[in-house]
């Protein structure tokens, strides 16, 4: 987006035919609002939400419809296959048998990353943080307009407002590795932890969870690659090499303050390879302090 903005010619190539997001919502700090308002998209979002938390899929289509309007061009349904470099260009190989030249290639596809196995073989892979995250939306308790946490013997409960009428429930629970739990599990696995809070106003949410919940479920996973993210024209940023598990959402800020300072370093640069040596040195020390808050 910012690229773009900055009259790069930019080609996002995105594996989902639907480029959505799943999820119930994300909450919103301060961090990422101001990251929002670098990107040009934060009075959108604050026509779209009346509270700290959003809809995924809702972000998601704002930042996809700020991509497109900044000049990006975005194909989907594909990803890349296969590159080979030279001190000039990237040539690209991608799944749908098309190809292209581009001065250079940016892997942002999470902690999970394909790309990380491209472009820096043998890389450290993520590795379990004793956290798993439970996620809903359920309707708002009477009296509960604002942000309310609560912490009892290794779980940490936190609601946050979605609208007038709705809340993000978000529960991390410290524990060892468990076995995956059926999708069709979640909901009553997720009341039952509740249940078992010893505060009466958690326990009392679990009647507030219903089929339309949204619910979810994921064993958080920490990635934390030392420097360099980059092999000649290839690069990763985001989740890719510095996923966290901080709370308040610090790894959407990090990720999109990686995009706004490529993108800088990448306008005030003399060379591709002078502008990534800057960006590493800058995110670097953004990511070591993220990783402190965990």
């Amino acid at each position: 987006m910012e690229c773009a903005s900055a009259a790069s010619k930019v080609d996002v190539v995105e594996i989902d035919p639907a480029w959505g997001s799943g999820g119930a919502a994300i909450n919103i700090g301060s961090e990422a609002r101001q990251s929002f308002q670098a990107l040009g998209i934060l009075d959108r979002y604050l026509a779209h939400t009346a509270g700290t938390a959003v809809p995924r899929p809702l972000l998601a289509r704002i930042l996809a419809d700020a991509a497109i309007a900044a000049g990006a061009d975005v194909r989907l349904g594909t990803t890349v296959k296969a590159f080979r470099q030279d001190p000039e260009g990237v040539d690209v190989e991608f799944s749908d048998a098309r190809g292209a030249r581009y001065d250079l290639l940016v892997g942002a596809d999470g902690v999970h990353s394909k790309m990380r196995e491209m472009v820096l073989r043998g890389a450290p892979r993520p590795a379990f943080s004793g956290q798993v995250h439970w996620c809903a939306v359920l309707p708002q308790p009477a009296g509960q307009q604002r942000t309310a946490a609560w912490r009892e013997a290794g779980v940490d409960v936190e609601l946050h407002p979605v609208s007038d009428n709705l809340m993000l429930l978000s529960v991390r629970e410290m524990r060892p590795p468990l076995d995956p739990v059926a999708p069709r599990q979640v909901l009553a696995r997720l009341r039952e932890l509740l249940d078992g809070f010893p505060t009466r106003s958690v326990r009392d949410l679990a009647a507030r969870l219903g089929n339309d919940s949204q619910p979810s479920r994921h064993a958080l996973e920490h990635l934390d690659l030392p420097l360099p993210w980059h092999v000649g024209r290839a690069l990763l940023i985001g989740d890719a090499v510095h996923g966290t598990t901080a709370r308040f959402t610090p790894d959407a800020c990090l990720g999109m303050d990686d995009a706004i300072i490529l993108a800088q370093e990448l306008g005030r640069a003399a060379s591709v390879a002078d502008a990534l040596a800057c960006y590493g040195e800058r995110r670097w020390k953004a990511s070591r302090k993220a990783a402190g808050r965990n």
